[in-house]
């Protein structure tokens, strides 16, 4: 067990609400998550939380636990927002026209900051000898990953590469360069990136549609 969760000390209800609604106020579209990155980093320096910024600034990474840990769990949140038009009629809705929070992403990124902000806590009075990694991911509604922001094991994997107009699919090794813990991908080509990387040994994945839901 990485962590007790008996022991840990989720944060008042009211800090989640108040993360999610500023968010769902200020909705950024994929590629445009620089306000979002900020907000979020200012939050976790106010927490005393270090962190990396992803490339470009947009997205953030916090390494807690042990970083001399063999393995590490990831703990993922989306940042991004969809261009669809808020009709609600809340003091919380978008203030942005044509782009809303409408898929969720506001409250994933509240829930992990939570997360974060307990484990910080928890792992300050009890270490652990364990490493967490918990990313707030960029550009996921676009399905496009940066080589720098993929973050997995050891391991091969099988994925769709995009370069320019052009997608194929490849196995690539994903790894990570120590002490930094900066992913390194090999098997791509300098300007390619990685889209819906799966491990090897499972089947590609049937798509299915999104159902279109309002965050409320």
């Amino acid at each position: 067990m990485i962590v007790d969760p008996k022991n840990i000390e989720m944060p008042d209800s009211s800090f989640l609400v108040a993360i999610r609604r500023h968010l769902h106020r200020n909705p950024e579209l994929s590629g445009r998550e620089f306000n979002t990155t900020r907000f979020l980093a200012a939050e976790l320096e106010s927490l005393g939380i270090p962190y990396s910024l992803g490339p470009e600034n947009r997205g953030l990474v916090v390494d807690l636990g042990n970083p001399n840990a063999e393995r590490r769990l990831a703990i993922r949140a989306d940042i991004d927002a969809i261009a669809v038009s808020d009709v609600k009629q809340v003091e919380y809705r978008s203030l942005v026209d044509s782009v809303m929070h409408a898929c969720g992403h506001d409250a994933h990124s509240s829930i992990l900051l939570g997360t974060v902000k307990a484990l910080h806590k928890y792992i300050d009075v009890q270490p652990t000898e364990h490493a967490i990694r918990a990313i707030f991911q960029p550009e996921e509604e676009t399905v496009l990953v940066p080589v720098s922001c993929v973050f997995a094991s050891d391991d091969k994997f099988v994925c769709f590469v995009k370069n320019g107009s052009e997608i194929e699919e490849r196995e690539i090794q994903v790894g990570f360069s120590n002490p930094t813990h900066v992913a390194v991908v090999k098997g791509l080509e300098d300007g390619e990136n990685v889209l819906l990387s799966r491990p090897k040994s499972e089947p590609r994945p049937k798509s299915e549609p999104r159902p279109k839901s309002e965050s409320n």
